[in-house]
């Protein structure tokens, strides 16, 4: 249930992010997926990592979906767990409230972009 839940936050992360920006919004996906891959403690301990990606650690929320699934595993810590399952929930939470209040705003400017783009034939 931990990797359903992670996997509903994310996808509310990427359609916000291709909903508000359209094409760049993918590209946008993709950076904050490499980004949370060597952020997010999941390949390495984050302790071995740069010290770059230490300090965006906290703010990926990959690193809290590998800890939920980590608790899962390796027995369950009940504080631990919830802290990191509810931090998980606020990132999707943040992202649509993000994406409710500026799909107004971006939406007609993706639009024009989208069609002067038709128009150039730069995107056939």
């Amino acid at each position: 249930s931990i990797a359903v839940f992670s996997s509903l936050v994310f996808n509310s992360i990427i359609y916000t992010s291709v909903s508000l920006l359209g094409n760049p919004g993918k590209a946008v996906a993709i950076i904050l997926l490499v980004l949370q891959i060597a952020g997010g403690g999941g390949t390495f301990p984050i302790q071995t990592t740069p010290e770059f990606f230490q300090a965006i650690s906290p703010y990926l929320p990959f690193t809290y979906s590998i800890d939920a699934l980590r608790e899962t595993v390796g027995g369950i810590v009940p504080e631990i767990l919830i802290t990191k399952v509810i931090i998980l929930g606020l990132f999707g939470i943040g992202f649509m409230v993000v994406g409710y209040c500026l799909k107004p705003v971006t939406d007609p400017i993706i639009r024009k972009i989208a069609e002067k783009a038709d128009e150039s034939k730069v995107t056939e």
